[in-house]
């Protein structure tokens, strides 16, 4: 019974032992890791490029320019064969066109002459009726009479006469009216005619230099069908092609970028994201949108579909 008491203090005694003198645990702190920094693939593109074409199908005749040539906005690229016809018919329309002008510049002309004429027939008739007047106050016979009746009448008649040439300026409307009809025709064929030989002429857009070529003489083409790209080289942009939707929530216009290219390693250009895409595009089962980034230097080594990385800085 003895023994029973004195191992049941020893269990107290080493219980209380070990309440009184716990080891405090040191507490854990939450890891505070960097975010990654965003990046992405792309493509470089120039800032600003058009697709030329044809607005007439037909056949090449001419290609003026060639692969790398520096072109200004109006300057002719190509031409197409089929315009004999239309040379023709222009040719035609301007010299009725010539006619019908000349026709009216001689009516208006001949109205002038007429209208100077008749003036001088009205003066004439005042002349002779005065005259007439005057004889007949010195003798009433009846020869004074009918001279001064006949020389009345003839000023009634010049006055009539000048008051419609003075309507019409002199002209005779119908023949007038019938000229202009004409020239408005021939007008209209010239438009026509000019129109068709444009179509036949291919004009740059704008300022650039020719990138893709893809006409030769002799080649068939069709309205609207691209044949040669021009684009401006003076400022690049590169297009992301791998954007996930993850990294596009971290991206902002006006952002810094930082653009590697593949082809020339050691060179780093610096960006600004100028536009982000609203659109999404699946690529190999990633939601990935196309970030534009505007390049603030260009390089000699830059050509259109290099491969790059992207780094968007915070």
């Amino acid at each position: 019974m003895k023994t029973i008491s004195f191992l049941l203090l020893i269990f107290a005694a080493l219980a209380l032992a070990g309440c009184g003198s716990q080891t405090p645990q040191p507490t854990s702190q939450p890891v505070v890791s960097e975010p990654d920094a965003v990046a992405a693939e792309g493509r470089v593109e120039p800032a600003r490029y058009q697709e030329q074409s044809f607005a007439a199908a037909g056949q090449v005749a001419e290609v003026l320019v060639q692969d790398g040539d520096s072109v200004t906005a109006g300057q002719a690229l190509a031409r197409l064969s089929d315009s004999q016809a239309y040379e023709l018919a222009l040719a035609g329309a301007q010299q009725e066109a010539l006619a019908a002008q000349q026709a009216m510049d001689e009516m208006e002309r001949g109205a002038e002459t007429a209208l100077a004429r008749q003036r001088l027939a009205v003066q004439q008739a005042i002349v002779a009726r005065v005259e007439a007047a005057k004889a007949l106050d010195d003798e009433r016979t009846d020869l004074n009479t009918a001279v001064f009746s006949a020389a009345e009448a003839n000023l009634r008649l010049a006055e009539e006469v000048m008051e419609r040439l003075s309507d019409n300026e002199g002209i005779d409307p119908d023949a007038y009216a019938a000229a202009q009809a004409r020239l408005a025709t021939a007008n209209a064929s010239i438009a026509s005619a000019e129109a068709a030989l444009a179509a036949l002429e291919l004009k740059a857009s704008m300022d650039g230099t020719v990138i893709d070529l893809e006409l030769q003489p002799g080649q068939r083409v069709t309205p609207g069908e691209p044949v040669i790209t021009l684009a401006d080289v003076s400022q690049w942009v590169v297009v992301t092609t791998n954007l996930t939707e993850n990294g596009v929530v971290a991206v902002e216009v006006g952002q810094p970028v930082e653009v590697r290219l593949e082809a020339v390693p050691g060179l780093v250009l610096a960006g600004d994201v100028a536009r982000i895409g609203a659109r999404f595009e699946e690529n190999q089962g990633d939601i990935t949108y196309a970030v534009t980034v505007v390049l603030e230097e260009s390089d000699p080594a830059l050509r259109w579909g290099m491969t790059a990385s992207v780094q968007f800085n915070p």
